[in-house]
């Protein structure tokens, strides 16, 4: 492993935990999860996927191009919900302005190609306990370990190109990332104020 992706993991490590005890997502590996709960996880993780994958589009094109191969999830997130009984995606009235520079993205990026490691573990879940909820996302999510695979490779060979600064900067959207996802678990129980994702 190298030393960029320790100092990541080691910083972010403790969000990483409040966002797996904190609700819905505690919920996913229970047997008790129920409709309403799944309902809520598949409304987060669509708010958290619009927000991440349109402010890093533009460093996928120009920095990872040729080198790690990426697709949105928003779309299957939209195909779940709509299999829920949920007949649009919202998304809720957050402060949009996140990761304002490519090392913040990578750092987001980070985040979001890893969470196929626990999609795997979620899927088998699903499918042993509650195998009547749609699943389209943590299935595309578990074939997507390919990407993070090649993120990793690719980042480790460019640890030693990082200025300090840098490095900070994607350590720094790591945890943003982690953060936002808590901030919008909150407001999906909380919030009425929303729009229709496009």
């Amino acid at each position: 492993m190298s030393d960029l992706i320790a100092a990541i993991r080691a910083h972010t490590a403790q969000l990483h935990e409040q966002v797996e005890q904190s609700y819905p997502f505690c919920k996913m590996m229970s047997d008790s999860l129920n409709e309403e709960d799944y309902t809520r996880v598949l409304r987060c993780l669509a708010q958290w996927h619009h927000i991440i994958e349109t402010t890093v589009a533009p460093v996928i094109l120009s920095t990872l191009q040729g080198h790690v191969a990426f697709s949105s999830s928003v779309q299957v997130l939209k195909q779940d919900l709509q299999a829920m009984g949920a007949d649009k995606c919202d998304i809720l009235a957050l402060n949009n302005d996140h990761f304002d520079n490519n090392e913040r993205a990578l750092g987001a990026l980070y985040v979001v190609l890893g969470s196929a490691n626990g999609a795997t573990h979620i899927l088998r879940h699903l499918q042993k306990h509650h195998s009547t909820l749609p699943s389209a996302f943590y299935k595309k999510s578990a074939l997507d370990i390919s990407q993070w695979k090649q993120y990793m490779r690719w980042l480790a060979t460019q640890e030693e190109q990082f200025s300090n600064q840098q490095i900070a900067d994607i350590i720094c959207g790591a945890k943003e990332a982690f953060t936002l996802l808590l901030a919008i678990s909150t407001e999906v129980k909380t919030s009425q104020r929303s729009r229709t994702l496009p």
